[in-house]
């Protein structure tokens, strides 16, 4: 998971996250183009995974700074500099490798993809089947991964 600051729900994109990236337009031809380019370093059949450096590489635009942004900005900017090649660009962005792992006294204990920023506990809950009778439901324990920024003093 990526560190979110208090102000802002949005996850960050940091190194090491995997990104799916859909591009469409005008154009379905030019779409299919940007979309199935996978001759680049940082593309693979799993999406598109952040670099040592923070930054992926795109089709024709080439490295893009991804790390620290969110996905609505790297969006933005990815939209931005695909204009140039199509006209209106649209570009859609989700985490690939962001999952929640569902354990205990439920039907399907399991690790369910969670591409967007939040995901309530009750759809967790609700994925995983029903409850057993020995379910206690006022005893869930949420685990979350956090990452406390470099220049942080805690």
């Amino acid at each position: 998971m990526a560190f979110t600051n208090a102000t802002n729900d949005e996850l960050k994109i940091r190194k090491g996250d995997v990104l799916n990236i859909s591009v469409s337009s005008l154009s379905k031809l030019e779409d299919e183009l940007f979309n199935t380019a996978v001759s680049s370093t940082s593309a693979t059949s799993s999406g598109y995974e952040v670099g040592k450096e923070g930054e992926i590489y795109f089709h024709k635009v080439g490295k893009l700074t991804a790390e620290g942004l969110t996905r609505k900005q790297l969006k933005a900017k990815l939209e931005d500099e695909l204009k140039p090649y199509l006209k209106e660009p649209m570009a859609v962005i989700n985490f690939r490798n962001h999952h929640v792992t569902i354990l205990g006294d439920i039907s399907r204990p399991q690790i369910l993809p969670m591409p967007e920023e939040k995901v309530s506990l009750l759809d967790v809950i609700a994925q995983s089947g029903t409850t057993t009778a020995m379910t206690a439901l006022q005893r869930v324990l949420v685990i979350r991964e956090k990452t406390i920024p470099k220049n942080s003093n805690t």
